[in-house]
């Protein structure tokens, strides 16, 4: 499914179940060990995992730079779909600096590990963006590699809370 002409996608199999996977992406504890690739770090303020609710984070760079990350869930379907975009705060306030809205699906990924059966999450995000510009700044910011370590450091904080 296309969202738009202006879309970066990463997927990758997380080697725990779509409610662990959950709880790594809503208790705060656990969305901070890996939602930013390391060194940098996320502080969660505010995150309230429903439609309609804010989220306002820190972001922490590694030379003490910080800056904020806010925006607004638009729909969830809990353990299956998140939806959320910075181009919105919280009570449906335009940011006017957003560029991004974020499609996460889960879904069951069974595997078969030394005859016994599995079932791990398949985590897709397919980031839609206001315009090529932005899509492609996004993409020179190193968005596969950065989302891409985000999602080995959610595995691993996955399989740690299990």
């Amino acid at each position: 499914m296309i969202l738009s002409d202006h879309e970066l996608s990463i997927s990758r199999i997380i080697e725990a179940p779509r409610a662990t996977v959950w709880k790594a992406w809503t208790i705060a504890e656990h969305f901070e060990k890996w939602w930013a690739p390391a060194p940098v770090k996320t502080k969660v303020g505010k995150m309230d995992v429903v439609a309609g609710g804010a989220f306002d984070n820190v972001i922490q760079m590694p030379d003490g730079s910080s800056h904020m990350a806010r925006g607004v869930f638009l729909n969830v379907v809990p353990e299956k779909i998140i939806v959320f975009t910075d181009a919105m705060t919280e009570g449906w306030i335009p940011s006017g600096a957003g560029f991004m809205t974020a499609f996460i699906t889960m879904s069951d990924h069974e595997v078969n590990d030394d005859g016994e059966s599995k079932v791990y999450t398949k985590y897709d995000a397919r980031i839609a963006h206001k315009s090529e510009e932005e899509m492609t700044r996004h993409k020179e910011m190193g968005f596969h590699e950065g989302w891409g370590q985000a999602l080995a450091q959610l595995n691993d904080v996955a399989k740690e809370i299990g």
